[in-house]
């Protein structure tokens, strides 16, 4: 329940703070990243990959924001393929908000962060090849996120826009990832 009343009083915060800004809302760009996962819970380090969106921007006393959403997915599976295999995924969809932090530079650096929801899943798979048969076990958890990130982005050409970034992610899973990608940019 609290963290209902918490969402619910960042959005009125957001929507009253939009108010108030020069606001530019919609579609701005789409694009897709990879990363290096080192999720926080004895799982082995793994690649990443998502894709995100940009949807507007807004001004606040000469302070740049940037506002969009992301989807995250990442799995791991280790032991035997012939006995027992363990299987671990998370898969994320979360809006974000960028500090652009002002500079004079072809870099734009930002920090930001945000919360979403993750579903994760859990499977156990034991093989038997002697008695010929095959056994799993499953489970899965959804919870609400949070998350930090400091990047930065440049333009590598007139419609594509790089970037770099690493974020920290606390939920039932704690993820750290460093992440690179591109953005196609709309309306330029």
């Amino acid at each position: 329940m609290r963290r209902i009343l918490f969402v619910t009083a960042l959005m009125v915060a957001f929507l009253s703070v939009s108010a108030m800004a020069q606001v530019n809302f919609g579609l701005k760009s789409v694009g897709a990243h990879i990363g290096y996962v080192m999720p926080n819970n004895g799982v082995d380090n793994t690649v990443g990959f998502g894709l995100q969106s940009e949807f507007g921007s807004f001004k606040l006393n000469n302070a740049e924001f940037t506002f969009g959403a992301l989807l995250n997915y990442w799995s791991k599976s280790y032991g035997d393929p012939n006995t027992i295999e363990y299987s671990l995924s998370e898969f994320t969809i979360a809006p974000f908000m960028h500090y652009n932090l002002p500079m004079d530079s072809k870099f734009q650096p930002y920090v930001g962060g945000g919360f979403g929801f993750v579903s994760n899943g859990f499977k156990i798979t034991y093989h038997n090849n002697y008695a010929g048969y095959l056994s799993n076990s499953s489970s899965s958890s959804s919870d609400i996120v949070f998350f930090g990130l400091a990047g930065a982005k440049m333009n590598v050409s007139d419609n594509l826009e790089g970037f770099g970034e690493i974020r920290y992610q606390l939920g039932d899973y704690d993820v750290f990832s460093i992440n690179v990608g591109v953005n196609y940019l709309l309306g330029k």
